[in-house]
């Protein structure tokens, strides 16, 4: 993550322009509620990610190679990069992003800075490039290319005793070949896990990751690839990083340019964020692991528990699922992904009742009626989404129901209350049925002066499990 005097310095920044803004006597409303960029709305209408963790751990059974293994141990006995996105596909990502280099510091694409890349491997006798061979695959399938890239962790760099400077230019030649070479990449996805001093070559990278280089970094990925987004990065951070949990209420105002981690608090003092939650097929209780080994992994039915988790609290989800020692994703994951996006599609592809269009209102009065079809139309889920092009507004909010035949409103039990932002899914504890009409009502506004706007609101009833 990022240092406490790095994020320091950037609010203190921050701070100083915001009171120039004040002093010249600029309104301050526009700057009170963080809003988000193109990019970043974008980025939001992808929820879902597929990580797929592939490297020399998978050979060798690491999670952090710490060490450098020999790239003759690489040699993928099937990869299959079109299995991977059809497997994407099946739960519904409409993205894929891909370890391309490591802490170890292995390349999967022949990369020009260093021979420890595939390009020394016996995968297609030195001459393949996994990178390639995966870009290709999600543009066949219409599925966004995602880069993971670790640019202050590299073992095999550090024990050649670089300087700081022919590091740093190694990093950007490196980002260069990905963004440059391969078409358009949606994303880059920093890893910023800095272990100290004694992983980084000659201190070019201390403990902390400093603002110059991490300056330097972005900037470079900003001229390189303008439309790139960089998430973790200045465009988005991450709540419950790496386990199954998720973060409420969820707040998108609080990211300080960079963060590895979200700020949660509510106050709307920051930069605007895309919020995401990373966790992994392998962890189930006991268990933590992003690189292939054997084990148990995720059911269909936890997978759909993680979801309502961290989905269904706000947050974009990337979700690893990596391929084996063969090169293709075994089939016990894709018998679970499948079950897993059966279900997605069986509830939410099948409203019980839903808005038409926006809604937009000042929140004191906005109050939305969703009439059912009939009383005896049950549901179990209740979903709602905020245009977030003018920022997150919602602060706090209620569902009620009207019970068949009669003109009296009663608040719903299970109903989350609070923020609402990218989506809030409210599982109710058991089904709902004999109602007329649902109304779902703004209670607080970050500003009241303006609109709040729903984009979606509507009830399901969960398919439950899928054969």
């Amino acid at each position: 993550g990022i240092n406490a005097e790095y994020m320091g310095r950037r609010r203190w920044v921050f701070q100083k322009m915001m009171q120039a803004l004040l002093f010249l006597g600029l309104a301050a409303a526009a700057v009170a509620i963080p809003v988000p960029s193109k990019s970043q709305i974008d980025q939001m209408s992808r929820p879902l990610t597929q990580f797929m963790h592939f490297g020399m751990c998978t050979f060798t059974g690491c999670q952090w190679n710490l060490a450098v293994s020999s790239p003759e141990l690489f040699n993928p006995t099937d990869l299959d990069t079109d299995q991977w996105v059809k497997a994407a596909k099946l739960w519904g990502a409409q993205e894929i992003c891909l370890t391309t280099h490591h802490v170890g510091g292995f390349a999967l694409w022949p990369t020009s800075t260093t021979n420890y890349s595939i390009a020394s491997s016996p995968y297609k006798n030195g001459t393949g490039d996994i990178v390639r061979e995966f870009v290709d695959s999600c543009r066949k399938f219409g599925v966004n290319p995602c880069f993971y890239i670790i640019p202050g962790f590299d073992i095999s760099e550090s024990q050649r005793n670089l300087e700081p400077s022919v590091y740093m230019d190694h990093r950007l030649t490196m980002l260069t070949e990905l963004l440059s070479n391969y078409g358009p990449i949606s994303r880059i996805w920093f890893d910023n896990y800095m272990l100290g001093p004694q992983y980084q070559p000659n201190g070019s990278f201390p403990a902390g990751f400093p603002l110059p280089a991490w300056d330097t970094i972005v900037g470079h990925v900003l001229r390189t690839s303008p439309t790139t987004n960089m998430i973790p990065g200045p465009h988005g951070c991450l709540v419950n990083a790496e386990n199954g949990g998720g973060t409420y209420p969820l707040w998108h105002s609080n990211h300080g340019p960079n963060g590895y981690y979200c700020d949660l608090s509510q106050s709307p003092d920051g930069v605007f964020a895309v919020a995401e939650s990373d966790t992994s097929i392998f962890n189930v209780p006991g268990t933590d692991a992003w690189f292939w080994r054997p084990g148990p992994i995720m059911s269909a039915q936890q997978m759909w528990e993680m979801y309502l988790t961290k989905v269904g609290t706000g947050a974009t989800l990337i979700y690893n699922v990596p391929p084996d020692k063969t090169g293709q994703i075994p089939q016990d994951m894709v018998v679970q992904l499948a079950l897993f996006g059966k279900r997605l599609e069986q509830t939410f592809n099948s409203p019980v009742a839903a808005m038409q269009g926006y809604a937009t209102a000042p929140c004191a009065s906005f109050s939305y009626v969703l009439g059912l079809p009939s009383p005896q139309s049950a549901f179990d889920l209740v979903v709602a989404e905020e245009d977030l092009t003018n920022g997150q507004l919602i602060w706090a909010y209620s569902v009620e129901v009207q019970v068949a035949g009669t003109a009296v409103w009663q608040n719903l039990t299970g109903i989350h209350g609070l923020s609402v932002g990218l989506r809030v899914i409210d599982a109710l504890p058991a089904q709902v049925s004999n109602i007329a009409a649902v109304r779902w009502r703004c209670l607080q506004s970050a500003d009241p002066t303006l609109n709040v706007t729903l984009k979606h609101f509507a009830v399901f009833l969960d398919a439950g499990p899928q054969q």
